[in-house]
């Protein structure tokens, strides 16, 4: 007779004799991924040798094949940048085994060039970035013994746009143009700072110093555009030119050439040149008109008639 019970689960179990048959299938495919494993690190392994032995001939096959010059380059001699090209290009240098403070350093002793940053650019290209020096002026060191060439081309002393100090060659018709700025040792940048405040004050009158001297007292002299030459003295520098610019608004005795002005007054300055040593002052008195300032124009005698009496000041006068 059928039994109506039904089937538990343990008779729908497969037989006990299967088993061993996947236990042995199991440990086959471990033992397949563990050999294909150990297979991958050799090779791993043997190819890092043979990468290691080839290197050095992998490295000297990467030669520098270009040379870029990135920059505004107007003055740096074109033929001398194409030197150093070429030199990186003939000689097979490695990219990877390239020296770039070298490089930097080759680029540095270049005329006209300020700054000079080098880049590897893969696969094969050497890219420099190159700062040329903007020339703002001429430069003389006062008291320097060091000799001075004077040629169409000489290299000159001059002063960038940072009042750095360099030395490059710069032919006559460009000299020409440039101010002249001069100083002790590491006063550059002061001289082009006064030198640019100067010019502002000067604007009025349509004047610009073309020379700018520091003496070893740090006392200035300003030299205009029409050789009309100032003393400036230590102290307050740019009011005393204010007072001058004002003075040659109203006084013609100021509006010649090749003057000699002595600024070095509380509230006056001395004139020589075409009128020989005529004292101007400004007196405390009510102002001409609302634009002038408080500024008397002096009585000087004509040169063919009497001379002018020569101005004499003591030391309390006189300031620096």
């Amino acid at each position: 007779m059928k039994s109506n019970q039904p089937t538990s689960a343990a008779a729908r179990r497969a037989p006990r004799g299967d088993m061993p048959s996947r236990w042995q299938a199991f440990t086959h495919n471990r033992a397949a991924v563990m050999g294909v494993t150990l297979l991958a690190a050799v090779l791993a392994a043997v190819l890092v040798m043979l990468m290691v032995r080839a290197l050095p001939t992998w490295l000297n096959q990467m030669p520098v094949e270009k040379v870029v010059f990135v920059g505004s380059l107007q003055e740096v001699d074109r033929a001398d940048l194409e030197a150093i090209a070429e030199g990186l290009r003939t000689r097979n240098t490695s990219m990877l085994r390239l020296d770039l403070a070298q490089l930097r350093g080759v680029m540095m002793k270049q005329e006209w060039v300020r700054d000079a940053q080098v880049h590897r650019r893969f696969p094969s290209t050497i890219e420099i970035v190159v700062e040329e020096h903007r020339p703002a002026a001429l430069w003389a060191e006062v008291g320097s013994t060091k000799e001075s060439t004077e040629s169409a081309a000489a290299a000159r002393a001059m002063v960038n746009s940072y009042g750095e100090v360099f030395v490059a060659s710069l032919d006559a018709a460009r000299e020409a143009v440039l101010p002249q700025l001069a100083g002790p040792a590491d006063t550059a940048a002061d001289a082009l700072e006064k030198y640019v405040a100067l010019n502002a004050v000067l604007q009025p009158i349509e004047r610009r110093v073309r020379n700018l001297s520091l003496s070893e007292r740090r006392a200035w002299t300003a030299t205009l555009d029409n050789a009309t030459t100032l003393a400036l003295g230590r102290q307050e520098a740019d009011a005393r030119l204010e007072r001058f610019v004002r003075a040659v608004q109203v006084i013609p005795a100021l509006q010649g050439d090749a003057l000699q002005v002595d600024l070095r007054y509380p509230t006056g300055l001395t004139l020589k040149g075409a009128l020989q040593n005529a004292n101007v002052s400004s007196p405390k008195a009510t102002k001409p008109n609302g634009n002038t300032p408080p500024i008397r124009k002096p009585a000087v005698k004509s040169a063919t008639k009497t001379a002018a009496k020569p101005v004499t000041t003591t030391a309390r006068q006189q300031t620096t």
